[in-house]
């Protein structure tokens, strides 16, 4: 059952990644490049277009040409937002954690001892595709995946100590079934809490944080969606979904 209920965790987050992917790089993109260039004044060569052939022929002085490609013809020319010089010798505001830091922070996070044989196992296994460095242009889909991998087994870890989850979410009970336990109000605790824990209180501005609240409750009913609501295991599958996706974002990673 339990090996179940993972493999379905990881079918909802990966159904997330492509969108988290594309959220967390609006937000490095946000941080890195630099404000793009004025606009480029128009070039007044080349962009003239003429019919000095029809000059030359009385009958058509008075001819007004109406030519369907000449707001086309006279576009001035494409030019790169950004120099690539400039890209590469700026130095950004903000960083990226390398393999260690995210390592500590997802512990610290959780609660999880960075010496519990199962979390090492995984970072020993996904170290090398983690950020090495702090320079957050390097960083890539690929230590995305291998971040979300290391918190999985993190949240993994936490909800099934029950000490350890009742310090994230003191008025969840996990024994409990769905039908018990996950009624509309302490749903949105669950996801509320979530969000302030992993991700920090007061961090988040009110439309950053309404979408990362629908998301996570998209999550929940993805999770909950053909499962066993009379088993006190989904309800945990759907703490450890939640904790994988909030303490796998970029905001857990960037500094």
């Amino acid at each position: 059952m339990k090996n179940k209920n993972k493999i379905k965790i990881s079918i909802a987050i990966t159904s997330l990644l492509a969108l988290t992917l594309v959220f967390n790089q609006c937000v490095i993109d946000q941080k890195v490049n630099p404000s793009r260039r004025g606009e480029t004044s128009s070039d007044s060569q080349g962009q003239a277009h003429h019919h000095d052939h029809y000059d030359t022929y009385d009958e058509y002085d008075d001819y007004s040409w109406d030519d369907p490609y000449e707001d086309e013809m006279m576009a001035a020319p494409m030019v790169p937002p950004v120099n690539v010089e400039e890209v590469r010798e700026v130095t950004p505001d903000y960083g990226i954690k390398n393999f260690e830091q995210i390592y500590y922070t997802m512990s610290v996070l959780t609660g999880v001892s960075p010496n519990n044989s199962r979390v090492k196992a995984v970072f020993d296994d996904v170290s090398s595709a983690l950020p090495s460095n702090n320079d957050i242009k390097t960083f890539s889909t690929g230590n995305q995946v291998s971040i979300l991998k290391l918190a999985t087994e993190f949240c993994h870890q936490m909800i099934d100590d029950s000490d350890l989850r009742r310090d994230v979410y003191p008025d969840v009970n996990f024994r409990r079934t769905p039908n018990e336990e996950l009624n509309r109000e302490k749903r949105a605790y669950l996801i509320e809490r979530t969000i302030d824990h992993f991700l920090g209180q007061g961090v988040l501005g009110a439309g950053e944080r309404n979408f990362i609240y629908a998301e996570l409750n998209t999550l929940v009913s993805n999770l909950l969606d053909g499962s066993n609501l009379d088993s006190r295991n989904t309800t945990q599958m759907v703490g450890k979904g939640l904790c994988v996706t909030a303490l796998g974002s970029i905001h857990n990673s960037i500094f």
